[in-house]
């Protein structure tokens, strides 16, 4: 249970180096940034802290107030920063987030920051211990489909050859969501899934089978999972067993701060809605991967620690499955356009507020 509550409340990375002693020397850094953004100091007073992400949060911090004064002062605006916000969502044209959570298709990077200048967003990443160009170009693949326009690297020196190295990957944990307060909403915006070029069939998708496997990997512990998700998002004081409401719709802040929607219903049990865009299209595949990733590791975890099935027939699980089965012959009968929206959200739902 201790190892479980570690995962859960802790943001850990797979790779995470034990932290170093420093006198507090400072070093000016590499960079393929633009010329009106500042050149960066490493401050190895850092590296002292025990906890390395902590250590990362104040670092990025500091880098990402300075990169905005920067940026802000060549175009004479007025700097806006943030911690942990996604820059889309920021109306003015110039300002800059720090420490981002961003989603991608290999798991979730951390960037020092997200700079959004006028129309274009590049994402900051700061190597103290130096970095390769295979490294750098694969995290320029990840982010790309995320609408970044370049990656925008620090380093103590300039990038070597040689092969790549894994960037630090970071997992789903408390830290990666948080209840969304006051929320308002027009409720056609959101979708479980929408079709895209090339993709119109959501059965064959990997959304489908991502939701399946959740479904799968809950079945009959659904009490045990709400008591989960009612910690992670502060509803409940503790992991117990949870009756599932008749219906409810919870507003989220998930990684990268994108906003979503969690409905729990008895009948259904557990479903993630987005933002119906194309932007969030690429979000919504990785989204559905990690978090079924995040609750089959949860659920081995639950079981290790004594949790019970709760129920013997799963009706989710039986629910699911026999929508499905109307969905297959939906698609084999039916020709689907581009805008067609699998379980688009309905007002009759009440929202926790």
């Amino acid at each position: 249970m201790i190892k479980f509550l570690k995962k859960l409340f802790g943001s850990q990375d797979k790779n995470t180096e034990p932290a170093t002693k420093s006198n507090g020397t400072k070093t000016l850094l590499e960079t393929n940034a633009p010329s009106h953004w500042p050149q960066l100091e490493s401050d190895s007073s850092f590296q002292a802290m025990e906890n390395n992400i902590h250590k990362m949060m104040l670092s990025s911090l500091m880098y990402n107030s300075k990169i905005v004064k920067s940026v802000s002062e060549f175009y004479k605006v007025e700097p806006k920063t943030s911690y942990s916000t996604n820059v889309d969502l920021i109306e003015e044209p110039i300002c800059g987030s720090s420490s981002i959570k961003q989603l991608t298709e290999d798991g979730i990077v951390f960037l020092n920051a997200a700079i959004k200048e006028n129309d274009k967003k590049y994402a900051v990443l700061v190597f103290e211990n130096g970095v390769n160009k295979a490294t750098l170009n694969r995290a320029n693949e990840l982010l790309k489909p995320y609408g970044y326009e370049d990656l925008i690297w620090y380093s103590k020196s300039q990038p070597i050859d040689g092969v790549q190295i894994e960037l630090p990957m970071y997992t789903f944990d408390k830290t990666c969501f948080h209840p969304i307060e006051n929320y308002r909403s027009k409720f056609a915006n959101y979708a479980m899934w929408w079709s895209s070029p090339g993709q119109s069939n959501f059965t064959i998708s990997s959304e489908c089978s991502s939701i399946t496997k959740f479904y799968q990997a809950i079945e009959n512990y659904e009490m045990a999972i709400n008591g989960l998700f009612g910690v992670i998002l502060k509803l409940h004081p503790q992991i117990d067993y949870v009756e599932l409401p008749d219906e409810l719709l919870v507003p989220i802040h998930g990684p990268s701060s994108e906003v979503l929607l969690l409905r729990v219903s008895k009948e259904r049990g557990f479903n993630f809605y987005f933002p119906v865009n194309e932007r969030m299209s690429v979000y919504r595949k990785d989204f559905l991967r990690e978090m079924t990733s995040f609750i089959c590791e949860s659920m081995d975890m639950l079981k290790e620690s004594g949790y019970k099935p709760q129920t013997t027939v799963s009706e989710p699980l039986n629910w699911w499955n026999k929508r499905m089965e109307l969905q297959r012959k939906d698609e084999e009968n039916k020709e689907h356009s581009l805008l067609s929206i699998f379980e688009s959200m309905s007002q009759s739902i009440p929202i926790n507020n």
